[in-house]
């Protein structure tokens, strides 16, 4: 698998008109958006009212081309930089995936890696935008390796988990993308990418799952926690990835209806709370912490 990087402003731009219009993130990723228009206020407020597809096409693309005007000389310094770090860690991060995931890296030969002026990275079948915004804007480095297995790992995962569905069942979307969530720090925390990650923080879910509590035999556990100890267990037998997913599956199917609730309870509340403290405040009262039950 090459691991290519370069700049592509007509993608970027179209990734950005995608993740503020696209029914998927209205519906399902509404934390893309919402986090695109907490970074760039004055966008929301030239979209604001517009309904013609191309008024909002050409508002997008004269703000974000401005962006990369101006922010020209950063770009291009973190790109070389981007560059030298993928090149030094491209080896280890391609043997975790395949230790970890049984991945073939001849399934994907090309990765591309677009940075983007977005707040947050999003993948697609071979690219990855790879959010540089903090960089920009706050000059603080993230942590791009982890960042891109996180990305790469989604990729992956929704390669390989069409072929578990043909086997078990296939999960309802909004169980969907809470498995997705889960089964990626769960592979980050593995050994095999303890020398390479940059942080800590990705090994956790997005906050959505990472709230999530399970109550296994009277005995309450976080979501993800939960997960890993059966993934180290069935890695510790030596099955393989696709083993262990048909297990994860399996217990999915069980408690699928609960996490579609908890989803509905999420979306609900979540977004429109003024800051993160009222938003937890309102999830406890709405019992969304109270622990989903495996019976």
């Amino acid at each position: 698998m090459n691991i290519e990087i370069k700049i592509d402003k007509t993608w970027d731009i179209n990734s950005f008109y995608d993740n503020i219009f696209g029914e998927n993130y209205i519906k399902k990723w509404g934390h893309v958006r919402k986090a695109i228009f907490r970074w760039y206020p004055q966008l929301w407020e030239k979209l604001n009212n517009i309904t013609d597809t191309e008024e909002r096409k050409k508002i997008i693309y004269e703000y974000i081309d401005g962006l990369y005007i101006k922010y020209d000389t950063k770009l291009q310094t973190i790109v070389q930089k981007l560059k030298s770090l993928f090149e030094n860690n491209k080896e280890k991060i391609i043997a975790g995936l395949v230790t970890t995931m049984d991945f073939n890296p001849q399934e994907i030969p090309q990765v591309t890696i677009i940075p983007s002026f977005k707040p947050n990275s999003t993948f697609w079948t071979d690219r990855i935008n790879l959010s540089i915004a903090l960089e920009v804007f706050k000059d603080k480095t993230n942590p791009y390796i982890d960042i891109f297995v996180h990305e790469i790992t989604h990729i992956i995962w929704n390669q390989k988990i069409w072929k578990i569905y043909d086997i078990v069942w296939k999960l309802w979307p909004l169980a969907h993308e809470d498995l997705k969530e889960i089964v990626t720090p769960v592979i980050m925390r593995d050994s095999h990418f303890r020398d390479i990650l940059q942080s800590e923080y990705m090994k956790n879910a997005n906050e959505k799952q990472q709230l999530l509590q399970i109550n296994v035999n009277w005995t309450k556990h976080n979501i993800v926690d939960y997960f890993e100890s059966i993934y180290q267990d069935m890695k510790g037998k030596w099955d393989s990835f696709e083993e262990i997913m048909k297990e994860f599956v399996k217990i999915f199917l069980k408690i699928e209806d609960q996490i579609i609730a908890k989803h509905r309870i999420y979306n609900e509340f979540w977004f429109v709370s003024k800051d993160k403290e009222e938003a937890l405040k309102i999830l406890k009262e709405k019992w969304y912490m109270d622990p989903i039950i495996l019976g």
